[in-house]
Order: structure tokens, then C-alpha cells, then sequence
């Protein structure tokens, strides 16, 4: 049993002997009554003030921080988000939860890459904007777009000689999808984290995410078998590598680490389609099974590049067993092209109201050999933005059919009288030839909306008729 549990149980049997004291009862629910459980959780930082880490709000007072130098410190005013924690930076939160808010015991926050940029990318518009890094050659996405990365400052627009400190996630492809980016005005050595993808057994130089290529110490032989690890390597630039280590590379455990039965959430990309029932998110391997629940998505969906979080339990042999899997790109839609601006590399869809589709050079994968253009049809997958001139940003676009029209998303709303409701900001009428079902019966409208509420995932579908869809029926995905 760890400090953290002994703790718990020592104020939980603390609660029951004052609750006994005075002769009160409560409703149960976790240690002590209060429906808080020890979790491990890993993600990024999505809000601060306290921090946000996969839903959750955790308050960080006497919290343990450990930063990504390596030191650590004691947060003892609560103030560490906004201060040395900030919006983007991904980290492993060990704590209690309600599901709500928490209480972070420790907060652990490691740099994927450090170095100098030595190539950009940038997506035609007015005005243009920065779409990947090169650095020590590694291909970093930024996904301004959507904000899903956060530049510090805010006010940094990033040039080739800048230095940077970057934390995210790996992507099937190789690259790294930045979700905090930071300007170094100052720094110390190169450093990278990431799976070794081959080892030359003659020089011993090593590669890391089939890209960044390492040379050892002097000294230092390595083995094959070091091939598949995670590790942790600092050192100077090469002439003919990228980085020359000063000292042995770490090798880390990418997973989460916690205790047995221990609930557990992890953010991330999945690497690759499940195999027997489990896939790697982000390092940690994920079992699923015929009682895991589905958010946002299906169990089809779980694909190689496609960002969910996983929540569960760790057992024994360090897996998580989820019990439940969220998808962040739930939006799908089956539609023709109205407009397609090349400049702005955006798309309105045929009869789908002011519904704007933006597509990101380093993130969207288009299937050959489509080509996107008005009056194509397409079938779309992305995730819902704010705050800038399109709703939806695409993750992968592939040809649809030509009179189909499909949209899965969130309920946005529902009119009093159950008379139209919105999904993705699209407004449908219900009308008599409109089609509800639930659990694979036909029910009416009211029966529909007083079950699925706003925040669910509902798939409605349609074909055209001329410029116009005619809706046939909605279904509640589970």
C-alpha cells in the first residue's frame, strides 16, 4: 500500500469516527463517504487556475510538482496553473477524484523535445499560418486552427532559429502533434523522448521515432535490443547526427504506473486498430472488451490516428481496463461539396446550411484520389472547433456517396415542442417522414428527445433532393 493510500484510509477511518461521534449517517460512495477514489490520469492541461486534466478539475495545493527539468517542488499556495503549469503541457496527475474535482498528490510534467527549428511549413491564407516544425528532425504539427496547440507566449509567431520546448502526442505517421509549444529564450542542451525505431549495430547511432537520429557516448555500445524502448536521451548537435549524447539514454515506461485496481484515464493517439482486444494509447496498452462503453464514437472507430481517452482500472500486468473510451474526433459527415476555397482551404456542404469544414495540411489525411473540389461528394472525419471561421476540423476526408447525407454528432438542442432540433448547428425540421429510433425500435419524436439530450452523439441521415435534404430518419448511437 502506498504514503498516498495510507493516508486516505487514515482519513477515512478519521471521517467515520466523527461522523460515529455525532451520530450521523450519509449516503457511501468511496473513502470516507465523500465518493473521492484514488486515479492516475495523463493528458494535457486543458484549463487552469486549479488544472483541468481530462474533465477534471484537480486543485494542486501540497501537490508534489515535478517539472521538466527534473526538480521538483511543493505547490504550496495552490497557484501552480498558470504559473509553472500551463494550458497544453501534458501530464500525469496521481491523486483522488469524484469524477469532477480532485485532489492532486502529484503532478508530473515531462518535454517531449527540446531544440532549435530548423524548418517550418505554413498553410496558404491571409494570413498564413504555421502548420509543422522541423526539429531535430522531427516533424512537429501545430494545429493552430483548432488551438489544440498552445503557444507560449501567445504572442510568438515561431521563425527557423527559434529554440523550443514541445510536449504532445506521437501520431501513427511519426510525427509529434504539439499541444504546448514553447519560445526558449534561454537553453540548455537538445533533448528528445520517443520509441527507438532501429539501432546500426556498427556505429551504434540510433534512431528515434524514424527521424531523429542519436549518436552515444563514446564508450557506450548498444544493443539491438534496445530497439522498441522508450527512452530519454540530452546532449549536443552532430555534424552528421542530430544529437551527440553527453551521457547513457534514459529508458522509461511509457505506461501509467500506478496500483493495482487503481482507476486510471489516459489522452492520446491510438497506435494502430485493436488486436485481441487491446491497442497502445499513448504508451500504455488498453484492453477492451464486450462491457466497454463508447462516447462520441464506436468500437470501430477505435482506429491507428484517431485521439480518445481511456478510462479504467490498471490491473496487475499494468494495462488499463477500460470501462469506458472517448472519442475527441466524433464529428462524421457524408455530404457534396458546395463550395470549396483553396486559399482558405475550406469547404460549405450542399444543403447543410452555413456548415464550414476547414482542412489542415500536416493534420488532414485525404484518400487518394480524391481531389477536393465543388460538387464532390466526400465523407468527412474531425472534431468540432471554436473561435475561428470554420466549425469542423477534418482529420480525414475519403469520397462519399454522391446522394447520401449523413451527420453524426452532439445534439446541439431541441425546440420546445420537439419540433426541429440542430446537430452540428444544422437545424432539422421533424416532420411525419422523419424516422426515430431507440435500441433498434422506431419511437416517436417526444419519446426520442426525452431520453437523448443535448451533449449526446446522434447520427442523422438523409438523401438529396436538388440543393435540398430530405432527413429519413435519427438514430441515438451507443
Amino acid at each position: 500500500m502506498n504514503t498516498r493510500r495510507l493516508i486516505a484510509f487514515a482519513l477515512g477511518l478519521l471521517l467515520l469516527a466523527v461522523m460515529d461521534g455525532c451520530n450521523t449517517t450519509t449516503a457511501g460512495g468511496g473513502t470516507g463517504g465523500t465518493g473521492m477514489v484514488a486515479v492516475v490520469s495523463r493528458g494535457t492541461v486543458s484549463s487552469i487556475g486549479s488544472i483541468w486534466v481530462n474533465g477534471v478539475e484537480y486543485d494542486t495545493t501540497g501537490a508534489l510538482l515535478t517539472l521538466a527539468d527534473g526538480s521538483t517542488q511543493i505547490d504550496t499556495t495552490g497557484t501552480a496553473g498558470g504559473t509553472v503549469l500551463r494550458e497544453g503541457m501534458v501530464v500525469t496527475v496521481s491523486g483522488t477524484h469524484n469524477g469532477a474535482t480532485g485532489q492532486a498528490d502529484s503532478v508530473s510534467y515531462s518535454r517531449t523535445l527540446v531544440g532549435p527549428i530548423t524548418a517550418l511549413t505554413t498553410q496558404t491564407g491571409a494570413p498564413a499560418v504555421v502548420t509543422s516544425m522541423t526539429v531535430l528532425g522531427q516533424t512537429v504539427v501545430i494545429d493552430a486552427i483548432s488551438g489544440f496547440t498552445r503557444l507560449d507566449p501567445v504572442s510568438w509567431t515561431p521563425a527557423p532559429g527559434d529554440w523550443v520546448e514541445v510536449s504532445g502526442f506521437g501520431l501513427v505517421s511519426g510525427q509529434l502533434h504539439a499541444s504546448y509549444a514553447r519560445q526558449l529564450l534561454s537553453h540548455g542542451e537538445l533533448e528528445m523522448d520517443g520509441v527507438v525505431t532501429a539501432v546500426d549495430t556498427g556505429s551504434f547511432n540510433f534512431t528515434i521515432n524514424g527521424a531523429t537520429i542519436v549518436q552515444p557516448p563514446v564508450g557506450y555500445g548498444l544493443s539491438p535490443a534496445l530497439e522498441g524502448s522508450y527512452v530519454a536521451v540530452a546532449g549536443v548537435a552532430g555534424t552528421t547526427v542530430h544529437i551527440v549524447m553527453s551521457a547513457a539514454p534514459e529508458i522509461k515506461n511509457p505506461e501509467l504506473g500506478g496500483d493495482t485496481d487503481e482507476e486510471a484515464e489516459v489522452e492520446g493517439v491510438v497506435s494502430a486498430a485493436p488486436v485481441a482486444g487491446e491497442f497502445v494509447l499513448a504508451g500504455q496498452r488498453v484492453v477492451v472488451d464486450a462491457n466497454t462503453q463508447y462516447s462520441g464514437g464506436l468500437a470501430a472507430d477505435v482506429v491507428g490516428g484517431v485521439t480518445v481517452e481511456a478510462e479504467g482500472t490498471l490491473g496487475m500486468d499494468g494495462r488499463l481496463y477500460a470501462g469506458e473510451i472517448t472519442f475527441k474526433d466524433a464529428v462524421e459527415i457524408e455530404a457534396v461539396i458546395g463550395t470549396y476555397d483553396g486559399v482558405a482551404q475550406t469547404f460549405t456542404l450542399l444543403g447543410l446550411g452555413g456548415l464550414v469544414v476547414s482542412v489542415d495540411d500536416a493534420l488532414t489525411t485525404i484518400a487518394a484520389p480524391l481531389v477536393l473540389a465543388d460538387g464532390v461528394p466526400v465523407k468527412v472525419r474531425g472534431r468540432m472547433i471554436t473561435g475561428g471561421a470554420a466549425d469542423v476540423l477534418a482529420t480525414k476526408i475519403e469520397t462519399g456517396d454522391a446522394a447520401a447525407v449523413q451527420l453524426q454528432g452532439k445534439l446541439d438542442s431541441v425546440t420546445a415542442d420537439r419540433s426541429s432540433f440542430t446537430v452540428l448547428g444544422v437545424p432539422v425540421a421533424v416532420t411525419g417522414s422523419l424516422v426515430f429510433e431507440l435500441d433498434g425500435s422506431a419511437v416517436d419524436a417526444v419519446t426520442f428527445f426525452d431520453r437523448v439530450l443535448p451533449g449526446q452523439l446522434i447520427e442523422v441521415d438523409g438523401i438529396y433532393s436538388g440543393a435540398v435534404v430530405d432527413w429519413s430518419n435519427v438514430v441515438l448511437e451507443q
